[in-house]
């Protein structure tokens, strides 16, 4: 086995820990910049068209991107013959100057011991055990389990048969402050899922001031916050997936934050610039300089209103 077999190798034991879930009929590119992966990102094969290409040319550009890796995750019983919608996508990539020197195809990613050939090199291998993975265990130990599918990803963010109130009024402070004891303790109640809702519908000022609270944890916040949104419907409901999105972008989690997207998107994302500007944000794979400017604002938006430097329990 060459030192290059033995890396690509390696690489795609990484995905699933990347992506948070074991992708299936999926095409997967993955950014370098000099030796450094960048970031990485996935699309379902009947959608990778020229959208997809658009994604990767301009992120690709954004981020001075040196090259990309593609795999092409399919059971289709042709594991080691190009697939002709990765191909397009990395003639059309290359023609603009970004060269992708892999590109890597397997049935699936769960499994160890799987055949992987690359149409680009000629490549082949034995895929290893995802869940070994340095990333996997850094995952594990937090408590996050990478081995299902990205359809059981999106079921956190199924909505429960539970419904909360929406009182007419509730005070930013004590809601910021509780939101603080939830992340502390993972307890979210329907009533707290309740005043959160209140608060947003107060104005966007009051919303962004509740994302003071993603300064004590980003994916504590993210978790919280994407279980208030279960127990929510309607505007209330896009709302809080909004601030979700937003939390799991900036915590370096697309998948989670792409999954509340989608979930909104089963409403009315159009009503929403947040869910929108996130999306963007994602799309173009932006920085955590952009997101930690958006965090900063927040904050000011909490000083304003409440006259408090940051949000206390």
């Amino acid at each position: 086995m060459t030192t290059r077999t033995v890396a690509l190798t390696e690489t795609l034991r990484e995905i699933p820990a990347v992506l948070g879930f074991l992708p299936s009929e999926s095409l997967i590119a993955i950014a370098f910049r000099a030796n450094t992966s960048i970031f990485a990102t996935r699309i379902g094969l009947d959608d990778a068209g020229t959208g997809f290409v658009s994604h990767l040319v301009n992120a690709g550009r954004l981020h001075h991107i040196e090259r990309f890796i593609l795999v092409t995750v399919t059971n289709d019983g042709q594991p080691c013959t190009p697939h002709p919608k990765a191909e397009r996508v990395r003639k059309a990539v290359e023609n603009v100057g970004i060269r992708i020197p892999h590109s890597i195809r397997t049935t699936t990613l769960a499994t160890e011991g799987m055949a992987w050939c690359d149409a680009v090199t000629g490549d082949a291998g034995l895929s290893g055990d995802f869940r070994s993975s340095p990333l996997a265990a850094r995952r594990a130990y937090g408590g996050e389990f990478v081995g299902g599918s990205r359809d059981t990803l999106a079921q956190s963010f199924a909505p429960s048969t539970v419904r909360a109130d929406v009182p007419a009024n509730a005070d930013v402070v004590e809601v910021t402050a509780d939101l603080l004891a939830a992340m502390a303790d993972a307890a979210v109640t329907v009533e707290l899922a309740g005043r959160v809702a209140a608060v947003i519908r107060q104005g966007l000022d009051h919303r962004d001031a509740l994302i003071a609270v993603t300064r004590a944890g980003l994916a504590a916040a993210a978790s919280v916050f994407t279980r208030c949104a279960t127990y929510l419907d309607g505007q209330d409901r896009v709302g809080v997936l909004a601030v979700a999105a937003l939390a799991h972008a900036h915590a370096g989690d697309g998948v989670k934050a792409n999954a509340a997207i989608e979930a909104a998107e089963t409403i009315d994302p159009a009503t929403n610039g947040l869910i929108r500007l996130v999306d963007v944000l994602l799309r173009t794979a932006a920085g955590p300089s952009v997101l930690d400017q958006m965090h900063e604002l927040s904050l000011n938006c909490y000083r304003s209103l409440t006259g408090r430097d940051h949000p206390t329990t």
